[in-house]
């Protein structure tokens, strides 16, 4: 998909790339904010790190979802360390782990690699596991390989 993000009816919200690539995944990610989570305050929450993780993906060549692995969250949760507050950072990964499983429930994705506890993002400051960013880049090669 060449866009970030994809419009699921001409005038309604328009959903992320990376959890549209089909109708299936796009029915899915809508479920998951509409019918899974009650409390609105929550949803727009869910909603604003579900986006950003996914235009996070998109900047750094991650357009599909096989593609994104524990590496990559754990990336993302660093770079958000860098600029928000601990609680901010606990939040953002809770709506990107439940997200996941919703997608696996639904059967969109096969496992959630983004289940690990491998990310602590309530602890030190000092970053998640010392993500190199070259490591970072070689995984990404790798995936686009296959």
């Amino acid at each position: 998909m060449s866009g970030a993000v994809v419009r699921v009816v001409p005038g309604s919200f328009a959903l992320p790339a990376l959890f549209s690539p089909d109708p299936q995944a796009s029915k899915r990610f809508v479920e998951f904010f509409t019918a899974n989570i009650r409390n609105p305050n929550t949803r727009k929450a869910y909603v604003r790190a579900a986006t950003e993780f996914a235009a996070w993906c998109q900047r750094n060549g991650l357009t599909e979802l096989r593609d994104i692995e524990p590496v990559h969250v754990a990336a993302y949760i660093e770079e958000l360390q860098s600029r928000l507050a601990a609680p901010s950072v606990k939040l953002h990964l809770a709506g990107i782990r439940m997200l996941f499983d919703w997608l696996v429930i639904g059967q969109v994705i096969a496992v959630n690699r983004k289940r690990s506890d491998n990310y602590a993002p309530c602890g030190a400051r000092e970053g998640v596991a010392g993500v190199d960013q070259e490591f970072l880049r070689s995984t990404r090669q790798g995936s686009s390989a296959s």
